[in-house]
């Protein structure tokens, strides 16, 4: 058992660049002072260099507010119990009322049961650009919002970007709606990003998961998506992409073969349609 007082530090796991598993059931890590806490070092994962017994946590159904609801509780720990449940009503009378503001990301309908799935390498090409300047599409205000309307991802409603554990690495929600050019049944989805930048800024990982709603089976499997972006020259500037897509099923079904087939025929063909656009729209942007 893991006593308040026995703490030293609590904090989100960075993710790993080029994995989406973090993506799929983020981490949060619990450091013991040194020393303490003996009694349960069974179920520690691992002892760091300063002699502190690590613990992992993970699978939350809301990993944001349980993230937030234990630093409050360890930081506030000498409150008496009548105040901490205060507090705990107050964090889920505001977790509750988010949702209007746009400021948090809700994991209560994406990650449970699912895996990290085997992914495809379905496009790949150069660009004209460094991975600095491909950042815009993302730092630039509307920016990515017009691309993906221009392809046919309707309503575009992104949260902004939250940090998760390191500055180099955010997540944010995204829902929006597929044109039927896309998806026959004008799927509505939810789609949680993550962007990693290494510290030079030379590479950038991004990773979606995404949720379909409204179609046949749409419960039981999600479609992840990872873009790979390199530099591979600083003069003249040229960036590697590669993009892959894999669809991760948490029930199995008769259809599951087609259902995936069908999926990474009419995605893979608006990946590609994506990145075209985004090009244009970035030479344009930049002229």
């Amino acid at each position: 058992m893991l006593l308040w007082d026995d703490i030293d530090e609590i904090k989100e796991a960075s993710p790993v660049l080029g994995s989406v598993s973090m993506l799929l059931n983020p981490m949060i890590l619990v450091f013991t002072k040194k020393g303490r806490a003996m009694d349960a070092y069974h179920g520690a994962k691992s002892i760091d260099a300063r002699g502190r017994l690590k613990f992992q946590f993970q699978s939350f159904i809301q990993y944001k507010p349980a993230y937030r609801t234990m630093m409050v509780l360890w930081k506030e720990r000498n409150l008496s119990p009548e105040q901490t449940m205060d507090i705990i009503a107050e964090l889920e009378q505001g977790d509750d009322n988010s949702g209007g503001a746009g400021r948090q990301i809700d994991y209560s309908d994406t990650f449970l049961g699912f895996d990290e799935a085997k992914q495809t390498e379905v496009h790949s090409v150069e660009l004209p650009f460094s991975v600095s300047s491909l950042l815009l599409i993302f730092e630039k205000e509307k920016l990515d919002e017009k691309i993906a309307e221009r392809t046919g991802l309707l309503n575009y409603m992104p949260t902004p970007w939250e940090s998760v554990g390191d500055d180099n690495v955010q997540q944010r929600r995204v829902t929006y709606k597929l044109s039927n050019q896309i998806s026959l049944f004008g799927t509505n989805v939810t789609s949680i990003q993550q962007k990693m930048i290494k510290a030079d800024r030379h590479a950038l990982h991004l990773d979606e998961v995404l949720t379909l709603h409204d179609v046949p089976f749409g419960d039981n499997f999600q479609i992840q998506v990872r873009k790979e972006m390199v530099d591979v020259s600083e003069s003249p500037a040229r960036t590697s992409c590669k993009v892959f897509v894999g669809v991760a099923w948490q029930k199995s079904t008769l259809f599951q073969n087609q259902i995936s087939k069908n999926i990474f025929e009419r995605y893979s063909k608006h990946l590609k349609e994506f990145v075209d656009v985004a090009v244009r729209e970035l030479l344009f942007f930049k002229d």
